[in-house]
């Protein structure tokens, strides 16, 4: 095996980038390490597992979605997920956003409540919470979600 030293990598242009298809780790096939100073995490730590935008009135348009194969609509405000590929745990975590899509009442939050979670799909409720303070399981112009974990 041969070994190559260098101190920097330039391409024939003068840039400093490294273009190629496939990372794999030397000593675990799905561990990457990245170290900052003296921190050391993993890519695939760091990395999102599903996104989703999805406008819910309507048709249910979708976008931006990354390994999630299938929304069930369940009723207003009321999705399930389902993975392209599963967690490898029910544990992983859902943050999300909404757009209002320039509606007359303001949303000034969510409350969102998971249902069940299993590897290979979840349940979630979202409810807008309004300057009068109601919280309405609502449809909207754009629901945002990201989940991170492990991938089975």
């Amino acid at each position: 095996m041969s070994t190559i030293k260098v101190d920097t990598y330039l391409t024939r242009s003068g840039a400093s980038e490294i273009a190629i298809d496939k990372l794999k780790g030397v000593s675990t096939a799905d561990s990457i390490a990245i170290q900052t100073g003296a921190v050391t995490t993993t890519l695939q730590q760091g990395m999102l597992k599903a996104t989703l935008h999805l406008n819910s009135l309507g048709d249910n348009t979708e976008s931006n979605n990354l390994n999630i194969s299938l929304v069930d609509d369940d009723g207003p405000g009321d999705f399930g997920f389902h993975w392209a590929s599963n967690f490898a745990t029910a544990n992983y975590i859902m943050t999300a956003a909404a757009n209002d899509g320039g509606a007359s009442t303001a949303i000034f939050g969510m409350d969102l409540t998971y249902g069940t979670n299993t590897t290979s799909a979840t349940d979630v409720e979202v409810n807008y919470v309004t300057a009068t303070d109601n919280r309405t399981a609502a449809d909207g112009y754009g629901h945002m979600f990201m989940f991170a974990g492990d991938l089975a």
